[in-house]
C-alpha cells in the first residue's frame, strides 16, 4: 500500500498535480517569513528506528530532481552509529546526509538527523540542539515539526490524503 502511495506521489509530482500550496490565511506576514523559506518546499518526515523500509521506497519513488527537499527525523540510539546515509543513497541520485549544525538546506536533497540530537529549521538553516529531555521523554520528531512549521508560516500542521 505504501508503494501504492509512493508511486501516486511521484506521478503527481511529474505532472505537477501534487498540491502543494499552502493557505495563505495561515501565512504571517512577509517580513516574519523568510522569503528563502518559500522558495522550495521541504518535507519533513518522522519514522521509528523501523521504518527503514518505507523510507525506501519513498526516496526511491520520488523524481531527484522534484525540486524537494526531505528532513527525516528518527528516534535513534544516541550512542548507536546510523547507517542511513548509505541506505538511501543506494536507493535514489538525490545526495542523503546527517545534519550538521548551521547546514543550509537545498532542494534535490535528504538531511538525516544525527543520532543523540534534536533538529530544527530555521532560516532554511538546520540547528542541532542536544537532547535535553529526560530519555523516557524524547520528543525529535514532534521538535522537528514545530520548527519546520514555524518556518514555514503555518500555525497549524495540516494532513493531507495523496490520492
Amino acid at each position: 500500500m505504501l508503494k501504492q502511495r509512493c508511486d501516486m506521489a511521484k506521478n503527481k509530482v511529474d505532472k505537477g498535480k501534487l498540491d502543494t500550496k499552502t493557505d495563505d490565511s495561515q501565512t504571517p506576514p512577509e517580513e516574519t517569513t523568510p522569503s528563502e523559506a518559500k522558495n522550495f518546499h521541504i518535507i519533513g518526515i518522522g519514522a521509528s528506528a523501523g521504518g527503514l523500509e518505507a523510507l525506501e521506497q519513498l526516496v526511491s519513488n520520488m523524481p531527484p530532481d522534484s525540486g524537494i527537499a526531505f528532513v527525516i527525523t528518527q528516534h535513534l540510539d544516541p550512542t548507536a552509529h546510523s547507517s542511513m546515509p548509505e541506505i538511501l543513497s543506494r536507493c535514489t541520485k538525490m545526495p542523503a546526509r546527517v545534519a550538521s549544525n548551521g547546514l543550509k538546506v537545498e532542494p534535490n536533497s535528504i538531511y538525516l538527523v544525527p543520532p543523540g540530537k534534536s533538529m530544527s529549521i530555521q532560516t532554511c538553516m538546520l540547528y542541532l540542539p542536544e537532547l535535553v529531555q529526560p530519555p523516557a521523554f524524547k520528543l525529535p520528531i514532534d521538535f522537528f515539526f514545530r520548527s519546520l512549521s514555524k518556518e514555514k508560516g503555518l500555525y497549524k500542521m495540516k494532513y493531507k490524503n495523496i490520492n
